[in-house]
């Protein structure tokens, strides 16, 4: 009897010091080219327009996909609006349509 329990202890301390070996993978890190550009230029949340033509935005969005480019703008329209009653998603659709982007199921939510 002895010689079992010492076998499942010695079995059980080897397991768990293998486990406890292993690490687990880290998370790759953001590729370049993947931040949100600076809107600034081409957003006037206050007064809930766009200055100047929208197609001012459409360089700054060239590298991001549709969805990038929607969390991109609605993340620095909400950051400029503080409080103010403003419609995200008119400006969102009138960006990625000068744009001549999909605008299928734009909501900044």
């Amino acid at each position: 009897m002895g010689s079992k329990s010492v076998a499942s202890i010695i079995l059980l301390s080897l397991n768990l010091f293998f486990f406890s070996m292993v690490s687990s993978q880290t998370a790759a890190p953001p590729a370049q080219g993947e931040e949100c550009p600076e809107l600034g230029l081409c957003l006037n949340i206050l007064g809930g327009n766009i200055i100047g033509s929208p197609s001012d935005c459409c360089p700054l969005l060239d590298g991001l996909a549709d969805i990038d480019a929607v969390v991109c703008i609605c993340d620095q329209l909400r950051s400029r609006i503080l409080g103010l009653p403003i419609n995200l998603d008119i400006n969102l659709i009138a960006i990625f349509n000068a744009c001549g982007r999909n605008t299928t199921n734009l909501i900044c939510n």
